[in-house]
């Protein structure tokens, strides 16, 4: 009877000892089920393919404000930059880098990332996640036709969240908004229209697509490739631009830290302004906010509607030499290479045989627009420009040389 008690009590306790074990390894499976989602958030991966920066614009050297936000309108070809601080002018300039005028406005948008234009109805429209509202210009009030005076209308029962950039759907006039913390794209499909400049987003249906594959909450700006569908964001340090499809799921994600960017404060896809490039070439244009633009205030809108501002300030060291605010272009195209393979002499033109003659040239390059090869001789007898002018037709026709 004694020893059936014992053996009775053996099986109680290696039964128990299993059952803790089993639940010691259901506990461990379950925290690195949780773990492994969470380190894959928390840590950036680098991008798998590089993009390249094609050139810098300072609309400062045009005469404009330093850039917090860009747009883009499809039609006419130009870029819109939103100045700092605060919205205080919009500019618009041509993908050649041409001024072609600005509008003093009163937007009092700290952030102006999230800042698209909707070729449909033909208006600017800023997300105002600090103010909580919608802000808008017509298009001819940025045209300088029409006085500058920006409607709002607020938008936080849309529970839209932290938005950081924005684009508009060229086809449909859909609004796409990054919610950042969320790590989300908002999709906005217009409303009724009423007597307000906004009152079809704010009567908008509203829909969510999670981003898949994509690290972090510190996701600034937003561009459209309406031709496929797919998206463009990056890391506020501009280090990695992610590419994600209409469904959220990232499809590639290209290292940027070769374009030395500091913060970036916005973004939109637009041709290349290169004019040898295929007409269907793209770039993404991204705004490049620096040390003279000061503080950026970013805000996450809570299902309440109340506000928690983090205050994100640049680095005191600048993008580049220039320490000023600028739009990179950047080409995600691969960089074209050629095979190495013996080469042959096609044409020697003798420079010291031009009238008058060039006997030093000390630079070429060619002009695109007119179909020319340009150089430079500084010690030519003549004026420099006369001596390029006179390079380009002897150049242009071989046969005269």
């Amino acid at each position: 009877m004694r020893n059936a008690a014992i053996h009775s009590g053996e099986c109680v306790t290696r039964h128990r000892n299993r059952l803790n074990w089993t639940l010691l390894i259901a506990v461990t499976l379950l925290a690195s089920a949780i773990a492994v989602p969470h380190a894959a958030i928390a840590e950036p991966q680098p991008g798998d393919r590089n993009a390249r920066e094609i050139r810098s614009i300072y609309p400062t050297e045009l005469g404009f404000a330093a850039p917090a936000g860009v747009a883009f309108i499809p039609g006419t070809d130009e870029l819109i930059t939103i100045g700092a601080p605060d919205g205080v002018e919009v500019g618009r300039i041509t993908l050649t880098e041409s001024a072609l005028g600005k509008v003093p406005t009163s937007l009092q948008v700290p952030d102006p990332a999230a800042a698209a234009f909707d070729v449909v109805n033909d208006r600017l429209v800023l997300i105002d996640s600090a103010g909580g509202e919608f802000v808008a210009l017509t298009g001819d009030a940025i045209r300088g036709k029409a006085p500058a005076g920006e409607a709002r209308a607020g938008l936080v029962a849309l529970g839209l969240g932290d938005i950081r950039g924005s684009a508009f759907d060229p086809e449909t006039g859909a609004l796409l908004a990054l919610d950042a913390t969320g790590r989300r794209v908002v999709r906005i499909e217009p409303g009724p229209s009423g007597p307000g400049l906004v009152d079809d987003l704010v009567a908008g249906d509203v829909s969510f697509v999670p981003l898949q594959g994509v690290p972090g909450s510190d996701l600034r700006g937003l561009a459209l490739d309406p031709t496929s569908g797919n998206m463009f964001t990056a890391n506020a340090a501009g280090d990695i631009l992610y590419e994600v499809d209409a469904g959220g799921r990232r499809v590639a994600s290209y290292d940027m830290s070769a374009a030395n960017i500091t913060f970036v404060a916005g973004a939109t896809l637009a041709p290349s302004g290169d004019p040898t490039d295929d007409a269907a070439a793209r770039s993404v244009y991204v705004v490049d906010r620096v040390a003279d633009s000061g503080a950026l205030q970013s805000t996450t809108l809570n299902a309440t509607g109340s506000s928690d501002a983090e205050s994100f300030a640049a680095p005191a060291a600048a993008s580049d030499d220039s320490g000023q605010s600028r739009i990179v272009e950047v080409s995600l195209e691969p960089l074209v290479t050629f095979a190495a393979s013996p080469a042959s002499l096609v044409q020697t033109i003798a420079t010291s045989a031009f009238n008058p003659p060039s006997p030093d040239p000390a630079g070429i390059t060619y002009v695109s627009l007119r179909d020319r090869l340009l150089i430079a001789d500084p010690r030519a007898q003549s004026s420099r420009r006369a001596i390029m002018l006179s390079r380009i037709q002897n150049i242009a026709s071989p046969a005269s040389s």
